[in-house]
């Protein structure tokens, strides 16, 4: 099993901007690999999503 953390740098983001950006071109790019290999690609157990105050 592998966790992916996105956290956001300084400065303003838009709601999910970091998400999106960064998590959906690896987790893609992972599922590649996964599935060229033999795996059975990225799978989801339990996603927590959350925001942290400011």
């Amino acid at each position: 099993m592998t966790s992916l953390v996105v956290v956001h740098g300084i400065g303003a983001q838009r709601r999910a901007e970091s998400l999106l950006e960064w998590s959906e071109p690896l987790l893609r790019r992972i599922d590649w690999i996964s599935r060229q290999s033999g795996g059975g690609g990225v799978q989801f157990g339990a996603v927590t999503l959350s925001v942290c105050p400011q």
